[in-house]
């Protein structure tokens, strides 16, 4: 993160269990970067949910989808996009591991967006396996 990020932790009670997202959100001078991982009690439809992610991130911030295309880390299924609003960009990949969900996303103002700073912190996300001590 470009900046220390402030977190925040939402439940949604469902009747398959609860649903729990940890969101990570920076606000650097120059625009907005976020991390979000969602932790769902049953298994998930991994096409149905990177659709959902992008529409609702989207409708989240009033924008509208420029771009989108299916990626992959580490064999994890995912989808890339890009959306504007009426003054800022976002690009943001989406990523489904088994039953959790992760999203991060850069976004700044479309007339200063610095397309380099944004793709280094994309290509900064990676799995790690855990260690046992």
């Amino acid at each position: 993160m470009p900046v220390e990020p402030r977190n925040q932790t939402e439940k949604k009670e469902t009747d398959s269990g609860t649903i729990v997202s940890n969101i990570w959100i920076a606000k650097p001078e120059f625009g907005i970067y976020l991390l979000g991982i969602t932790d769902y009690p049953i298994d998930i439809e991994t096409k149905r949910e990177l659709e959902l992610d992008r529409d609702n991130f989207l409708k989240a911030v009033n924008a509208k989808l420029i771009d989108d295309s299916d990626i992959s880390l580490n064999c994890s299924p995912g989808k890339e996009f890009t959306g504007a609003s009426d003054t800022y960009t976002f690009r943001s990949r989406v990523y489904v591991v088994g039953r959790r969900v992760y999203q991060i996303v850069a976004g700044e103002p479309t007339s200063t967006i610095d397309s380099a700073r944004v793709k280094k912190f994309l290509e900064s996300f990676e799995f790690v396996k855990a260690t046992k001590n």
